[in-house]
């Protein structure tokens, strides 16, 4: 089983939606508010045994980086 692509879709407005409501905070908040978002996506996902997230997290990974890049 893998998280469907709607559900990533959703996860990556949501991220953009953080990014545009709180660009005003410092570094730190700001990653404590993503950090918080993506663990949260990731426990709901990740079932050991049963689920295979390692490409939704990589997915994820690579759209975070590219976010964050433009973002500072």
């Amino acid at each position: 089983m893998v998280p469907n692509s709607d559900s990533e879709k959703k996860l990556r407005g949501k991220i953009s939606d953080y990014l545009k409501r709180h660009g005003h905070k410092n570094p730190t908040e700001l990653v404590r508010g993503l950090n918080s978002l993506v663990r949260g996506w990731i426990n709901y996902y990740e079932i050991r045994g049963v689920t295979n997230t390692s490409l939704s997290k990589r997915k994820l990974r690579y759209y975070l980086s590219q976010k964050l890049f433009r973002y500072y």
